[in-house]
């Protein structure tokens, strides 16, 4: 709507580059080794016996390889993604922490199974607790890798590229 010969409104958003493209790559790698895992796990619990019925092992096991398909399609999705306005980058920012928190949580349910295990010492030789605890280990790199992309790399990219910005303080 142009009111006084202006028009309303500052224009089109910026363009924010995605700042590392290889790195989301990189993610999504580990997320789709991770479901691959955790649903070679689920095959292993279901196909041998397992003596370790107390502990949610299948359960983990599922739980693991749903969250490492939610970052497999947010890696995608942000691999993809050349540039984007700043709204975007938040909202994608949004759900990569939503994502971290959950491959988080799993993460921590996977050390408790681990250490059950290992404290009563009834099934440490299992294929499904190795599976597990082989599921832990990629969680882990996968929520460590993502707080120090966002942290060291993504955040500071966005800071710069905002601040160089003709207006933005």
């Amino acid at each position: 709507m142009v009111i006084g010969g202006r028009r309303r409104g500052g224009g089109p958003a910026p363009l924010l580059d995605n700042p590392s493209i290889p790195l989301c790559v990189v993610m999504m790698f580990i997320n789709f080794l991770s479901f691959l895992l955790s649903s070679i796990g689920v095959v292993v619990t279901s196909v041998t016996t397992n003596n370790c019925s107390a502990l949610p092992l299948t359960a983990y096991l599922l739980s693991a390889g749903a969250g490492a398909a939610l970052g497999f399609l947010l890696y995608a999705r942000l691999s993809f993604k050349l540039y984007a306005s700043d709204s975007t980058w938040m909202l994608l920012g949004g759900l990569s922490l939503l994502v971290s928190l959950v491959q988080g949580g799993l993460l921590f349910m996977g050390i408790w199974i681990f250490l059950q295990v290992y404290v009563e010492g009834t099934c440490s030789s299992e294929a499904a607790v190795e599976m597990t605890t082989v599921c832990t280990i990629v969680f882990g790199i996968s929520v460590a890798m993502t707080f120090f992309s966002v942290y060291f790399v993504f955040i500071p990219s966005f800071t710069l590229q905002l601040r160089s910005l003709k207006g933005f303080k």
